[in-house]
């Protein structure tokens, strides 16, 4: 990579509530089917669930680990750094939606993992 290419982050993409959401691949410590004791991400973020939620992405932030009930499908992208916009200050928001970005053709809510914990 040269010094003007930006960074690439590999991030897994879901759905939570009809809306698009990534993490860095990194914060990813676990996925498998739904699990009763999960936490909806949808409740986690204040949102009304859309779907039945068909996975669990257990997700690291700090010293927390989580197991996140999500809609399917997850996805694996590589997205450029330069490609993310920030959320907006004047946006209402949940604090932990960092920014986003366009993957697929789809906006994405890029989520930070340790503040999303740190609100559980």
């Amino acid at each position: 990579m040269s010094a003007d290419t930006p960074p690439r982050v590999p991030v897994l993409c879901f759905g939570a509530s009809g809306l698009r959401f990534a993490v860095p691949v990194a914060a990813v410590a676990a996925l498998d089917a739904a699990a009763p004791a999960a936490v909806s991400l949808a409740a986690l973020l204040g949102l009304e669930p859309h779907a039945a939620a068909t996975r669990t992405v257990t997700v690291t932030g700090g010293d927390r680990a989580r197991a996140l009930v999500v809609d399917a499908p997850l996805l694996l992208r590589v997205l450029d750094v330069g490609d993310v916009v920030p959320a907006p200050v004047a946006l209402p928001r949940n604090p932990a939606v960092l920014g986003f970005a366009r993957i697929d053709d789809e906006l994405v809510q890029l989520l930070d993992t340790e503040r999303l914990l740190a609100a559980s």
